[in-house]
């Protein structure tokens, strides 16, 4: 059996070992120290679910220290908060994209159900295309079109958004 005792003195270096992997995926959100110390606190409130018969010490707190990282983690990725900028988002359209915003995931959800809910499919591939980094003209050999038809098709459904988007705001 494992006792506070063994955690707090023995297999301190364990949970440390077992953390390192995820310091740098948790860094916005704990500092090393906190993270130890709250894995630590995690792992002693699990020891009663421990089993001599299923492994041993060090393997049931490896495992449970993953277990908390990774859940950590999933958290920071729930609440967090998507940039506007870079290679991808500079080329969603959103209204007033020259300023540069940050958008929860939410909004950004509700950005795409309504390009949905106005664009037609053509339209809404281009734009779809267009963000992935596509070249107007790879799009426009995709689709066997001339080759002024991507980018038509872009700028009407760029407009169209931005008028259902500033419309959203409005209400």
């Amino acid at each position: 059996m494992i006792t506070v005792e063994d955690v707090l003195q023995k297999h301190r270096n364990t949970i440390y070992n077992a953390l390192r992997p995820y310091f740098r995926a948790l860094a916005q959100k704990h500092a090393p120290q906190d993270l130890h110390q709250e894995a630590t606190i995690h792992v002693l409130k699990r020891l009663r679910y421990y089993t001599p018969s299923r492994g041993s010490p060090r393997t049931f707190i490896s495992a449970v220290v993953r277990r908390y990282a990774l859940s950590e983690i999933k958290g920071a990725q729930r609440n967090r908060i998507i940039p506007f900028e870079g290679p991808f988002f500079d080329r969603i359209p959103i209204p007033d994209a020259g300023i540069k915003k940050l958008v929860n995931r939410d909004e950004y959800a509700r950005m795409w159900k309504t390009a949905h809910n106005v664009l037609s499919h053509e339209e809404l591939y281009v734009i779809r295309a267009f963000a992935l980094g596509k070249k107007l003209q790879s799009i426009n050999k995709a689709r066997g079109k001339d080759r002024n038809w991507a980018g038509r098709t872009k700028n009407r459904a760029l407009e169209k958004l931005r008028h259902a988007l500033t419309q959203n705001r409005k209400l």
